[in-house]
Protein backbone atom coordinates (compact mmCIF):
# COMPACT_ATOMS: atom_id res chain seq x y z
CA UNK A 1 0.00 0.00 0.00
CA UNK A 2 1.04 3.61 -0.51
CA UNK A 3 -0.11 6.52 1.60
CA UNK A 4 0.02 10.13 0.37
CA UNK A 5 -0.42 12.91 2.92
CA UNK A 6 -1.65 16.05 1.16
CA UNK A 7 -3.71 19.10 2.07
CA UNK A 8 -7.44 18.68 2.56
CA UNK A 9 -9.06 19.18 -0.83
CA UNK A 10 -5.92 18.34 -2.87
CA UNK A 11 -6.38 16.09 -5.88
CA UNK A 12 -4.04 13.06 -5.71
CA UNK A 13 -3.18 10.89 -8.72
CA UNK A 14 -0.98 7.79 -8.73
CA UNK A 15 0.85 6.00 -11.54
CA UNK A 16 1.97 2.50 -10.56
CA UNK A 17 4.64 2.11 -13.20
CA UNK A 18 5.83 3.28 -16.62
CA UNK A 19 4.61 1.53 -19.75
CA UNK A 20 7.35 0.71 -22.27
CA UNK A 21 6.01 0.44 -25.83
CA UNK A 22 7.47 -1.80 -28.56
CA UNK A 23 9.33 1.17 -30.05
CA UNK A 24 11.02 1.84 -26.69
CA UNK A 25 9.05 4.96 -25.76
CA UNK A 26 7.74 5.29 -22.20
CA UNK A 27 4.46 6.69 -20.95
CA UNK A 28 2.33 6.64 -17.81
CA UNK A 29 -1.32 6.16 -16.93
CA UNK A 30 -2.61 8.16 -13.96
CA UNK A 31 -5.45 7.18 -11.66
CA UNK A 32 -7.17 9.54 -9.26
CA UNK A 33 -7.19 8.28 -5.66
CA UNK A 34 -10.00 9.09 -3.26
CA UNK A 35 -8.89 11.20 -0.33
CA UNK A 36 -10.26 11.85 3.11
CA UNK A 37 -9.08 14.92 4.95
CA UNK A 38 -6.03 15.07 2.65
CA UNK A 39 -5.04 11.41 3.12
CA UNK A 40 -4.97 9.11 0.08
CA UNK A 41 -4.37 5.36 0.34
CA UNK A 42 -3.92 3.08 -2.67
CA UNK A 43 -2.96 -0.55 -3.17
CA UNK A 44 -0.01 -1.50 -5.39
CA UNK A 45 0.50 -4.88 -7.03
CA UNK A 46 3.43 -6.84 -5.55
CA UNK A 47 6.41 -7.60 -7.80
CA UNK A 48 8.35 -10.11 -5.70
CA UNK A 49 11.13 -7.57 -5.06
CA UNK A 50 11.65 -5.94 -1.66
CA UNK A 51 11.11 -2.41 -3.00
CA UNK A 52 10.12 -0.50 -6.11
CA UNK A 53 11.02 2.87 -7.57
CA UNK A 54 8.43 2.66 -10.35
CA UNK A 55 5.49 4.30 -8.60
CA UNK A 56 4.99 8.05 -8.67
CA UNK A 57 2.26 10.31 -7.39
CA UNK A 58 1.27 13.85 -8.17
CA UNK A 59 -0.73 16.55 -6.43
CA UNK A 60 -2.81 18.73 -8.70
CA UNK A 61 -3.90 21.22 -6.05
CA UNK A 62 -7.49 21.46 -4.94
CA UNK A 63 -10.48 21.18 -7.22
CA UNK A 64 -9.97 24.81 -8.24
CA UNK A 65 -6.22 24.47 -8.96
CA UNK A 66 -5.28 26.62 -5.99
CA UNK A 67 -1.77 25.15 -5.72
CA UNK A 68 0.88 24.39 -8.35
CA UNK A 69 1.12 20.75 -9.53
CA UNK A 70 3.97 18.70 -8.10
CA UNK A 71 5.05 15.07 -8.41
CA UNK A 72 7.42 12.77 -6.57
CA UNK A 73 8.31 9.16 -5.87
CA UNK A 74 7.31 7.78 -2.45
CA UNK A 75 9.81 7.50 0.35
CA UNK A 76 11.05 4.00 1.17
CA UNK A 77 11.14 3.10 4.86
CA UNK A 78 13.74 0.63 6.11
CA UNK A 79 12.28 -1.18 9.12
CA UNK A 80 15.59 -1.70 10.91
CA UNK A 81 17.82 0.57 8.85
CA UNK A 82 19.16 -2.25 6.70
CA UNK A 83 18.53 -2.70 3.00
CA UNK A 84 16.68 -5.97 2.34
CA UNK A 85 18.50 -8.56 0.29
CA UNK A 86 17.50 -8.92 -3.33
CA UNK A 87 16.34 -12.36 -4.49
CA UNK A 88 18.42 -14.30 -7.00
CA UNK A 89 16.53 -14.09 -10.30
CA UNK A 90 16.19 -16.53 -13.16
CA UNK A 91 18.74 -15.26 -15.69
CA UNK A 92 19.37 -16.91 -19.04
CA UNK A 93 23.11 -16.97 -19.82
CA UNK A 94 24.10 -16.89 -23.47
CA UNK A 95 27.52 -18.41 -22.90
CA UNK A 96 27.12 -21.01 -20.19
CA UNK A 97 26.20 -20.52 -16.57
CA UNK A 98 29.02 -18.77 -14.67
CA UNK A 99 29.97 -19.25 -11.01
CA UNK A 100 27.21 -18.36 -8.56
CA UNK A 101 28.72 -15.02 -7.60
CA UNK A 102 28.96 -13.89 -11.24
CA UNK A 103 25.35 -14.99 -11.74
CA UNK A 104 24.51 -12.75 -8.79
CA UNK A 105 26.10 -9.72 -10.50
CA UNK A 106 23.77 -10.26 -13.47
CA UNK A 107 20.77 -10.88 -11.21
CA UNK A 108 21.34 -7.70 -9.21
CA UNK A 109 21.68 -5.66 -12.42
CA UNK A 110 18.32 -7.05 -13.58
CA UNK A 111 16.73 -6.27 -10.21
CA UNK A 112 17.80 -2.63 -10.59
CA UNK A 113 15.92 -2.48 -13.90
CA UNK A 114 12.81 -4.22 -12.54
CA UNK A 115 12.55 -1.90 -9.53
CA UNK A 116 12.32 1.02 -11.97
CA UNK A 117 9.81 -0.72 -14.25
CA UNK A 118 7.57 -2.10 -11.51
CA UNK A 119 7.46 -5.48 -13.24
CA UNK A 120 7.65 -8.91 -11.64
CA UNK A 121 10.59 -11.03 -12.85
CA UNK A 122 8.23 -13.64 -14.35
CA UNK A 123 6.73 -10.96 -16.63
CA UNK A 124 10.09 -10.39 -18.33
CA UNK A 125 12.91 -12.34 -19.94
CA UNK A 126 16.34 -11.62 -18.48
CA UNK A 127 19.42 -12.50 -20.53
CA UNK A 128 23.06 -12.14 -19.49
CA UNK A 129 25.03 -11.29 -22.62
CA UNK A 130 28.36 -11.08 -20.80
CA UNK A 131 29.49 -12.04 -17.28
CA UNK A 132 33.17 -11.82 -16.39
CA UNK A 133 35.57 -11.18 -13.52
CA UNK A 134 37.35 -7.85 -13.45
CA UNK A 135 40.22 -8.09 -15.97
CA UNK A 136 42.57 -6.34 -13.53
CA UNK A 137 42.34 -9.36 -11.25
CA UNK A 138 40.44 -7.41 -8.60
CA UNK A 139 37.80 -9.05 -6.45
CA UNK A 140 34.74 -8.25 -8.48
CA UNK A 141 32.71 -8.97 -11.56
CA UNK A 142 31.02 -7.39 -14.56
CA UNK A 143 27.72 -8.08 -16.28
CA UNK A 144 26.00 -6.89 -19.45
CA UNK A 145 22.33 -7.86 -19.44
CA UNK A 146 19.05 -7.32 -21.26
CA UNK A 147 15.52 -7.33 -19.86
CA UNK A 148 12.77 -7.91 -22.44
CA UNK A 149 9.47 -6.38 -21.32
CA UNK A 150 5.98 -7.56 -22.35
CA UNK A 151 5.84 -5.23 -25.38
CA UNK A 152 9.01 -6.81 -26.82
CA UNK A 153 11.21 -3.77 -26.17
CA UNK A 154 14.55 -4.49 -24.52
CA UNK A 155 16.21 -2.65 -21.65
CA UNK A 156 20.00 -2.98 -21.77
CA UNK A 157 22.29 -2.23 -18.85
CA UNK A 158 25.74 -2.98 -17.53
CA UNK A 159 26.95 -3.25 -13.95
CA UNK A 160 30.02 -4.06 -11.92
CA UNK A 161 30.22 -5.29 -8.33
CA UNK A 162 32.86 -5.65 -5.67
CA UNK A 163 33.24 -9.12 -4.14
CA UNK A 164 33.56 -8.88 -0.39
CA UNK A 165 35.85 -11.15 1.73
CA UNK A 166 32.85 -13.18 2.91
CA UNK A 167 31.82 -13.88 -0.69
CA UNK A 168 28.89 -11.45 -0.78
CA UNK A 169 28.62 -8.73 -3.40
CA UNK A 170 28.32 -4.98 -3.05
CA UNK A 171 27.04 -3.37 -6.24
CA UNK A 172 29.41 -0.48 -6.86
CA UNK A 173 28.53 1.03 -10.22
CA UNK A 174 26.32 0.98 -13.28
CA UNK A 175 27.75 0.98 -16.79
CA UNK A 176 24.98 2.78 -18.62
CA UNK A 177 21.39 1.98 -19.52
CA UNK A 178 19.26 2.23 -22.64
CA UNK A 179 15.91 1.08 -24.03
CA UNK A 180 16.04 -0.61 -27.45
CA UNK A 181 12.96 -1.24 -29.61
CA UNK A 182 11.59 -4.72 -30.27
CA UNK A 183 13.14 -6.50 -33.21
CA UNK A 184 16.08 -8.79 -33.72
CA UNK A 185 16.87 -11.35 -30.99
CA UNK A 186 19.42 -10.13 -28.47
CA UNK A 187 21.81 -12.84 -29.69
CA UNK A 188 21.98 -11.08 -33.08
CA UNK A 189 22.54 -7.59 -31.75
CA UNK A 190 25.72 -5.66 -31.06
CA UNK A 191 25.61 -4.30 -27.51
CA UNK A 192 28.37 -2.39 -25.74
CA UNK A 193 28.88 -0.80 -22.32
CA UNK A 194 31.76 1.09 -20.77
CA UNK A 195 32.39 0.51 -17.03
CA UNK A 196 34.43 2.98 -15.01
CA UNK A 197 35.97 0.99 -12.18
CA UNK A 198 37.12 2.62 -8.96
CA UNK A 199 38.78 1.47 -5.77
CA UNK A 200 35.94 1.09 -3.24
CA UNK A 201 38.26 1.88 -0.32
CA UNK A 202 39.79 5.10 -1.68
CA UNK A 203 37.36 6.09 -4.44
CA UNK A 204 40.28 6.48 -6.84
CA UNK A 205 39.78 5.51 -10.51
CA UNK A 206 40.97 2.00 -11.32
CA UNK A 207 40.55 1.94 -15.09
CA UNK A 208 37.79 1.53 -17.64
CA UNK A 209 36.50 -1.76 -19.07
CA UNK A 210 34.59 -2.14 -22.34
CA UNK A 211 32.02 -4.95 -22.55
CA UNK A 212 30.76 -5.99 -25.99
CA UNK A 213 28.34 -8.73 -27.01
CA UNK A 214 28.43 -9.61 -30.70
CA UNK A 215 26.48 -11.92 -33.06
CA UNK A 216 27.69 -15.55 -33.28
CA UNK A 217 29.44 -15.04 -36.63
CA UNK A 218 31.51 -12.07 -35.43
CA UNK A 219 35.28 -12.49 -35.51
CA UNK A 220 36.32 -9.02 -34.38
CA UNK A 221 35.06 -5.81 -32.84
CA UNK A 222 36.24 -2.39 -33.99
CA UNK A 223 36.17 0.53 -31.59
CA UNK A 224 35.73 4.24 -32.33
CA UNK A 225 36.20 7.44 -30.34
CA UNK A 226 34.35 10.75 -30.55
CA UNK A 227 34.12 12.04 -34.11
CA UNK A 228 34.48 8.57 -35.60
CA UNK A 229 38.20 8.23 -34.85
CA UNK A 230 39.23 4.60 -35.33
CA UNK A 231 40.87 3.15 -32.24
CA UNK A 232 41.51 -0.50 -33.04
CA UNK A 233 40.25 -4.00 -33.77
CA UNK A 234 39.93 -6.72 -31.15
CA UNK A 235 39.24 -10.45 -31.55
CA UNK A 236 35.89 -11.80 -30.37
CA UNK A 237 36.12 -14.86 -28.15
CA UNK A 238 33.00 -16.85 -27.35
CA UNK A 239 30.83 -14.07 -28.75
CA UNK A 240 32.05 -11.25 -26.57
CA UNK A 241 34.88 -8.86 -25.75
CA UNK A 242 36.03 -7.71 -22.30
CA UNK A 243 38.63 -5.03 -22.90
CA UNK A 244 40.47 -2.65 -20.56
CA UNK A 245 40.69 0.70 -22.37
CA UNK A 246 42.58 3.93 -21.94
CA UNK A 247 40.70 5.92 -24.57
CA UNK A 248 36.99 6.72 -24.37
CA UNK A 249 35.09 4.41 -26.71
CA UNK A 250 31.75 5.78 -27.93
CA UNK A 251 30.86 3.31 -30.69
CA UNK A 252 31.68 -0.24 -31.72
CA UNK A 253 31.01 -2.45 -34.73
CA UNK A 254 31.23 -6.20 -35.20
CA UNK A 255 32.64 -7.79 -38.36
CA UNK A 256 33.15 -11.30 -39.73
CA UNK A 257 36.56 -12.77 -40.51
CA UNK A 258 36.10 -11.42 -44.06
CA UNK A 259 35.34 -7.93 -42.83
CA UNK A 260 31.58 -8.05 -43.43
CA UNK A 261 29.79 -5.63 -41.13
CA UNK A 262 27.32 -7.38 -38.79
CA UNK A 263 26.16 -4.41 -36.79
CA UNK A 264 27.16 -1.18 -35.13
CA UNK A 265 26.15 0.24 -31.77
CA UNK A 266 26.84 3.20 -29.56
CA UNK A 267 28.13 2.49 -26.07
CA UNK A 268 25.31 2.62 -23.53
CA UNK A 269 24.66 6.19 -22.36
CA UNK A 270 24.88 7.10 -18.67
CA UNK A 271 21.97 5.67 -16.72
CA UNK A 272 18.55 7.10 -17.49
CA UNK A 273 15.63 6.95 -15.07
CA UNK A 274 13.13 4.50 -16.54
CA UNK A 275 10.40 5.74 -14.26
CA UNK A 276 10.20 9.17 -15.88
Amino acid sequence: AMVVLARPGDVVEVSARPEVAADGTRSRTWQRVETGDGIAVTRLEPTGLPWSWSTTYRLLGDEHGATSPMSSVPDVVMVDGRQPELPVLDVRHLRGRPPAWQHRVASDAASSVLTQLGLAPEDTQITALVTAPLPSGGAGGLALITVRVPSGAVVVTGSWSQRMPDGTLATMGECGLDVRPAGAPVTERVVAASCEIFDPDTGNPDGTVLLVSAPPSAAAVRTYAVGGEYLGEHPVRDGHVVLPTERTVVEVEAVTADGVLLGRSKVLPPGIWLGE
